[in-house]
C-alpha cells in the first residue's frame, strides 16, 4: 500500500516546487479545504474546488508510473503481427502507453484486479500535500533531481536523491 503513496507524494511535490507560481496557485486552490483546521476531504477530491490538484496529481501518475497492470483480452486482437487471444491476460508496462498517445487504449479497457485502496490513496497523497504546501515552503538549491527512467519496478518510480530545503511558511493562506 505505501509502496506507491509515498513514491507518489514525493514525485508530487517535486513536480510542484519546479514549476514557478504552481504552489502559491495550489495554495491559493486548497486554502479553503482547511479553513477549519481540519482537512475538508469532500472539497480536496472535488474536481470542480480542486482542478488544479487533481491535474497536478494526474500529471505525476501519468510521467513517474511505473506499473504493470494486467488487462483482459476481450476479443481476438493483433498487434504488431501477433495475436491475443480473447478471455487471456495480458500485462502492460504503464510507463509505454502514458507516454505514447498512439498506443493509448487500443485494445484494454478494463483492469482485471482494480485496486480496491486507490481512491483513499490518491486521497492521501492530494491531502498531503495540499497540508505540505500551505505548511511549508520547499525549495531546490541544486535543481531537480534526474529521474531514473531505465530502471522499471512494479511501483511508482522512487524517488531520486534529492536536496530540498523545507522551511516553515511565514505567510499562509487566508480565506473568508
Amino acid at each position: 500500500f505505501f509502496a506507491n503513496i509515498t513514491p507518489a507524494a514525493f514525485w508530487m511535490i517535486m513536480h510542484v516546487i519546479t514549476i514557478p507560481g504552481l504552489a502559491d496557485r495550489l495554495r491559493e486552490e486548497v486554502g479553503p479545504a482547511f479553513n477549519s483546521g481540519y482537512p475538508n476531504i469532500d472539497y480536496i477530491v472535488s474536481y470542480k474546488t480542486c482542478p488544479l490538484l487533481r491535474s497536478v496529481f494526474c500529471e505525476t501518475l501519468r510521467t513517474v508510473n511505473w506499473a504493470v497492470a494486467p488487462r483482459h483480452v476481450d476479443s481476438d486482437t493483433t498487434i504488431g503481427g501477433y495475436t491475443l487471444k480473447a478471455g487471456n491476460q495480458v500485462f502492460c508496462p504503464g510507463r509505454l502507453p502514458m507516454l505514447d498517445p498512439q498506443i493509448w487504449d487500443r485494445f484494454l479497457d478494463k483492469p482485471t484486479d482494480p485496486c480496491p485502496g486507490k481512491n483513499f490513496a490518491a486521497l492521501e497523497i492530494k491531502e498531503f500535500v495540499a497540508s505540505s504546501l500551505l505548511r511549508f515552503d520547499f525549495e531546490l538549491p541544486d535543481g531537480m533531481p534526474k529521474m531514473d527512467l531505465k530502471t522499471p519496478t512494479f511501483v511508482i518510480l522512487h524517488g531520486a536523491a534529492a536536496r530540498v530545503r523545507i522551511s516553515k511558511r511565514l505567510a499562509t493562506v487566508s480565506h473568508p
